[in-house]
């Protein structure tokens, strides 16, 4: 170890807890840098609805930043490491991808390419999967084309919903302008069937926010509005469709009313499995910590010098002795559990995964805990998360693509044609599997070449498969001749 003191006054203090806790800090306020009027958009939410809102807070937490207050601000220093935006993430890309419609009416195919849907409900998706409900919004651009945008939980209130789910009143939060002079003010767009009226609220600090006017807006308010071109405030126009155009997407039903519009987080069963996993990365850094930089040295030589004698308690334990020269500096577990943290932490993924109901593999594919796996526990658990999407697809999600493709016919006055919507599935399984099992299918005579080019490509359309199967054959008779 070097003598020379200046040497400690940058780094090893680095990795105390007061600097994880700066750390924490930090990510605290960038939540709220990133929510803006957060606390005025609840003030706007109805009573009865502010259960199903008020639940979703957390869970947004943990899907905008990975950060909750409430465990991560705390003095021990747990430490953030994102794992619930993972979570989400994944599941979001199980269950969307691109958008496959199949019709015989082409312009139906160009004009739902042109709209753009395969992102809008893929983010609707996200939205979905992290705070349990998301809605999709039509609106006409200046081109007179349909235009659709996703917004997440804490940017609508669908107050009026019937049996069907349709949405027969909601308001979405455009933007926020927030000044400490003037206060905080929302844009406010108010939809019901075939209307659409615009605007402000402010929040004067009572428990409602203020429906204010253009004129009651401060200079700097004022500007704000300005800039958004084209919008009549606080007059109802008319919609350019039969409905209000919003169409709300849940991915699982709330465990506690099965029937409501409203959907539940998919972090929502795995909450205290998130907090455990941060407990347990927080273990395994206190371990390396304290296991490869702990040293214990002399007392004489720690006191000598202001750099040495500042280094936390953690980093140094200090062990009484009277001459540097006769003591030898004594280890203290080198060697720190590298293998019970990987099982530890590998264990709580698995367990979140058997929770949402899709397999370990698909969750996190470098997970080693349970040793290598046959191909039949690999093709088991390729089923699991297949049947997952199958179901959610099937209940939730087709049926929310539908309803945009009927605004779609619907506006530009379509004739009604038939069509079939289906998403990817070429993600559940390993694509060297499905290589294997087409070639010995074929090579035994159970398949046909274009039975076998489905199983390689299962997303692929019927004329594709024609396609790659005629040139194959048309390349073997060439070189037969």
């Amino acid at each position: 170890m070097n003598s020379n003191n200046n040497n400690y006054n940058q780094s090893p203090t680095a990795l105390t807890p007061a600097f994880v806790n700066k750390i924490a800090s930090m990510c605290y306020g960038s939540y709220y840098i990133n929510n803006v009027g957060e606390d005025t958009f609840y003030k706007h939410i109805p009573e009865a609805l502010s259960p199903i809102y008020k639940q979703a807070v957390l869970w947004h937490q943990w899907s905008s930043s990975g950060f909750v207050p409430t465990f991560h601000e705390g003095r021990n220093g747990i430490i953030q490491t994102n794992i619930g935006v993972c979570l989400t993430d994944t599941i979001s890309r199980i269950l969307g991808g691109r958008i496959f419609c199949r019709s015989t009416n082409s312009q139906l195919k160009d004009i739902v390419n042109q709209a753009n849907l395969d992102n809008v409900v893929n983010q609707a998706i996200s939205y979905a999967v992290k705070d349990g409900t998301a809605m999709v919004k039509a609106d006409v651009d200046e081109s007179g084309n349909i235009t659709f945008n996703a917004y997440p939980l804490n940017r609508f209130i669908a107050s009026a919903v019937d049996a069907k789910g349709n949405v027969r009143k909601a308001r979405f939060f455009i933007d926020v302008f927030q000044s400490e002079r003037e206060g905080t003010y929302w844009l406010v767009e108010k939809r019901t069937p075939k209307t659409v009226k615009y605007y402000i609220t402010k929040d004067d600090g009572t428990n409602k926010p203020k429906h204010v006017s253009y004129l009651d807006l401060g200079e700097k308010g004022k500007r704000w509005i300005d800039s958004y071109e084209g919008i009549k405030l606080d007059e109802e126009l008319p919609l350019p469709f039969e409905d209000a155009g919003c169409y709300l997407l849940k991915v699982r039903n709330l465990a506690y009313n099965p029937m409501s519009p409203y959907g539940e987080s998919f972090l929502q069963p795995v909450l205290n499995d998130l907090y455990e996993y941060e407990y347990a990365e927080s273990g395994k850094i206190v371990d390396m910590y304290t296991g490869r930089a702990r040293i214990m040295v002399s007392q004489q030589y720690a006191n000598q010098g202001s750099g040495v004698s500042g280094l936390d308690s953690f980093m140094y334990l200090v062990a009484p002795d009277n001459s540097i020269d006769s003591a030898k500096p004594t280890s203290v577990q080198f060697d720190y559990r590298t293998d019970e943290h990987i099982k530890m932490k590998e264990e709580i993924l698995e367990t979140m995964a058997a929770k949402i109901g899709i397999s370990g593999v698909s969750l996190a594919t470098f997970l080693k805990s349970q040793g290598v796996k046959t191909a039949t526990e690999v093709n088991a658990e390729t089923d699991l998360t297949a049947s997952f999407a199958s179901g959610v697809r099937r209940t939730f999600i087709i049926p929310f693509i539908n309803k945009l493709i009927n605004t779609l016919i619907a506006f530009y006055h379509l004739p009604l044609a038939d069509y079939t919507i289906s998403l990817p599935t070429s993600g559940f399984s390993s694509s060297a599997v499905r290589n294997s099992q087409a070639i010995a299918l074929y090579q035994a005579g159970l398949a046909s070449i274009e039975q076998a080019l489905r199983i390689i490509y299962p997303d692929a359309d019927a004329s594709s498969i024609k396609e790659m199967a005629d040139a194959i054959k048309s390349e073997r008779s060439e070189v037969l001749i």
